[in-house]
């Protein structure tokens, strides 16, 4: 019994580890489509950071949780937003410039890195 126990502990905490990722609050929604932009945020972590909860930040506001997965993808108005990440104790963020029409691809790397990768 006592074994029985103790692998539906072991289940219930590997399936805990491994989640999809979710949405903790919408981004800003675009207030006029015809001039909004794509963004996909890209979670790139170091192998020693594989299990590290990684939180998207918009304005300092949670907005998706990476869980198992690496790449967000959500569209905006253009405009200044402040970018960021957190991940365990850390908390890292950028100025961002968003311009209408854009696609735009940002990193989020370890050492407190944000990196836009193209537009």
């Amino acid at each position: 019994m006592a074994n029985r126990m103790i692998g539906y502990v072991t289940l219930a905490l590997i399936a805990g580890c491994s989640t999809g990722g979710n949405i903790i609050n919408q981004p800003p929604m675009p207030n006029s489509p015809q001039d909004s932009a794509n963004i996909t945020i890209h979670r790139d972590v170091a192998d020693a950071e594989m299990f590290d909860d990684v939180t998207f930040t918009i304005n300092e506001e949670a907005v998706y949780q990476f869980g198992d997965t690496t790449d967000f993808t959500f569209v905006t108005d253009p405009g200044e937003y402040l970018f960021g990440y957190r991940q365990g104790g850390k908390r890292c963020s950028t100025d961002v410039q968003i311009d209408a029409g854009g696609f735009y691809v940002f990193s989020l790397k370890p050492g407190c890195i944000i990196e836009m990768e193209k537009e």
